[in-house]
């Protein structure tokens, strides 16, 4: 391992949910929804004129179908957040598997809590639940700024000011 100090599951805030734990477990694990939805539609109407008018070959459906069933795949692995790792050397943002996106913190210039507008500005937004009111702002020295809404901003902010403390303390660059 590379001496993990800190993780983080923003899967966990469920303070923002009022309806059942089928939603609390659900809704924060697929961010895209509405789009899941529209390819289902659109898989369902490419079937019913299928169907109902044979004007689709048997071929071409089932290349729609697969089509349809790999970017909801690649979406669900790619896009949405499963832990927030503070390393002593780097964060990181783990997504679906294997998948993950690293910052080192030698390109980290400052953490600082962020309000629901920052998610509106350009830069790199990673969360996965919908609240906005504990977004954290990572300004890098090179890149665009990174949004992330981890579900103890308060505790996710410290662990992280610790561990760039630490490591500028160690770090001498030439």
């Amino acid at each position: 391992m590379d001496n993990l100090v800190y993780e983080d599951d923003p899967r966990d805030s469920s303070s923002d949910y009022s309806s059942g734990s089928w939603a609390k477990n659900f809704a924060p694990k697929t961010p895209f929804w509405p789009i899941y939805l529209l390819v289902f539609v659109g898989i369902y109407v490419i079937f019913f004129f299928r169907v109902f008018s044979r004007s689709i070959p048997l071929d071409n459906y089932y290349i729609i179908i697969t089509a349809g069933a790999f970017i909801i795949l690649l979406m669900t692995l790619t896009a949405t957040v499963q832990k927030y790792q503070i390393f002593k050397d780097k964060l990181r943002i783990r997504f679906g598997w294997i998948l993950h996106y690293d910052i080192s913190f030698s390109n980290i210039e400052n953490a600082r809590e962020g309000t629901p507008k920052d998610l509106l500005k350009l830069g790199l937004n990673f969360f996965a639940n919908r609240s906005g009111n504990d977004v954290v702002q990572i300004t890098r020295k090179h890149g665009w700024k990174v949004n992330i809404i981890p579900s103890n901003r308060k505790l996710f902010l410290e662990n992280l000011n610790k561990a760039m403390n630490e490591f500028k303390g160690h770090y001498v660059s030439f």
